[in-house]
């Protein structure tokens, strides 16, 4: 079993960052670049059960055409925790992604992400230290793509904006979710 762990300092409440960890309808917009679709088949307050289609080498776009599916189970365990189980359709290898947070202050919150990647194959076993780094090169990119949105979660939070689950969708765009009513 391989495992990646990363660590940051945000300048957001934690409940931002969970939010953003749980919320499966900024995927497709905010990391098109890594995520080509995300379908949700279910929801409750706490479980998600969806359906990933990744880039499987977002860096490179004239291999945009390869990509795969994933089964995802996300969990959010308390209000400090939200965990993810990826499995691809394929079944090659299983992962368990995990993000932590610690509220420091008001405004700032220690994130702790860990990775575990479990290949269950020969090939990917032989790979896996390949495999993992280009999965944290995809995963670098989502986390700058969310902060940016943490970001604009969090300014309109203090502009007195209600923040409620779904609140970005195929039919919405950024712009307007922001306006305050």
């Amino acid at each position: 079993m391989k495992i990646h762990k990363t660590e940051k300092i945000f300048n957001f409440p934690k409940k931002i960052i969970i939010e953003n960890a749980f919320d499966p309808y900024h995927v497709e917009n905010v990391h098109k670049n890594t995520i080509k679709k995300c379908d949700v088949i279910t929801q409750s307050e706490n479980l998600s059960l969806l359906l990933y289609e990744v880039y499987v080498f977002p860096k490179f776009k004239f291999l945009r055409g390869i990509t795969q599916k994933f089964l995802i189970i996300k969990e959010m365990q308390g209000d400090s925790c939200v965990q993810f189980i990826s499995i691809p359709l394929k079944l090659k290898f299983v992962s368990k992604f995990i993000i932590d947070v610690e509220e420091l202050s008001k405004n700032e919150t220690k994130y702790k992400a860990t990775f575990f990647f479990q290949p269950f194959t020969y090939i990917n076993r032989v790979f896996s230290s390949l495999i993992l780094k280009l999965r944290n090169i995809g995963e670098e990119q989502r986390l700058k793509e969310d902060e940016n949105l943490m970001n604009l979660r969090y300014q309109s939070l203090l502009n007195n904006f209600v923040d409620k689950p779904k609140c970005i969708n195929k039919k919405m765009l950024i712009d307007e979710w922001f306006r305050t009513k």
